[in-house]
């Protein structure tokens, strides 16, 4: 259960700077699990022996799919209203990366809604502020202003399911069936190029939103891959609807005839 998102900045994602970030926060939040995106920073063989090295196991988000790992992008779309901000109102020009260092560092030192604490105190139990922003009131030790976040983030994720459950429809594939996967659209993906690829074939279900078929994965090099429910749609062979085109057109000469006859 994570309390929270402290944000790191830097104008580079590469293995350097990941060995770098892991060696010094890997004490801090080690929880053996970490999911990232599908990055090639991420995938490279040096950072998954890294990980492996110190038995973290890595996590990775489905294909196309931002959802997974939401929070992240949540707090990215703050970070970058927030960039955009301080941009516009520089009286003179800043990098970009230093200004992004900045609001980093903002976002950091401001308490959560939902844990009530920043980041900050969370990550390390530094004060951003010598009290709290509620009255005199100043923050709970470290240990007990965790065990609280854990609390209330756990509390807003039963809220959240209850919200998500009202909606979600289980998909009704079956293993063998035939599927279309719905292809991600580029910025530069050419307007009549096909919306889906395949058929391919419903392999297994390995939860009831992600999904196994044998689709060939460029990046992990695997003849599979898994995908997320939401890109899948079951195939349907042209046949079929060449078959209910003539049925009808047949019905509809019939009627026709019949209707001349009795005039």
């Amino acid at each position: 259960m994570q309390l929270g998102t402290f944000g790191l900045s830097h104008k580079k994602c590469n293995n350097r700077y990941l060995h770098k970030l892991f060696k010094t926060n890997l004490s801090e939040s080690y929880s053996g699990k970490k999911l990232s995106d599908r990055n090639t920073a991420f995938t490279s063989s040096k950072f998954k022996h890294f990980l492996k090295h110190n038995t973290v196991t890595q996590l990775l988000t489905t294909s196309h799919r931002p959802q997974t790992n939401g929070k992240v992008g949540l707090v990215n779309q703050t970070i970058i209203t927030r960039l955009k901000c301080e941009i516009r109102n520089s009286s003179y020009k800043v990098p970009w990366t230093k200004t992004l260092e900045k609001v980093t560092h903002q976002y950091n030192q401001t308490p959560h809604t939902i844990t009530g604490f920043p980041p900050t105190y969370l990550m390390y139990g530094n004060l951003p502020f010598e009290i709290s922003l509620k009255g005199n009131e100043i923050y709970p030790p470290l240990e007990e202003a965790r065990k609280l976040a854990k609390e209330r983030t756990e509390q807003y994720y039963k809220i959240n399911k209850i919200r998500y459950d009202k909606k979600f429809q289980e998909a009704d594939f079956k293993v063998g069936d035939l599927v279309m996967y719905d292809e991600f659209r580029y910025p530069n993906t050419r307007k009549l190029s096909p919306p889906y690829s395949g058929p391919y074939t419903f392999l297994r279900k390995c939860s009831d939103v992600l999904f196994e078929i044998d689709r060939p994965n460029a990046l992990n090099k695997t003849d599979t891959e898994l995908v997320h429910s939401v890109r899948l749609r079951h195939f349907q062979p042209s046949e079929n609807f060449q078959l209910n085109y003539i049925q009808q057109n047949t019905n509809n000469n019939e009627n026709k005839i019949i209707t001349k006859r009795n005039l």
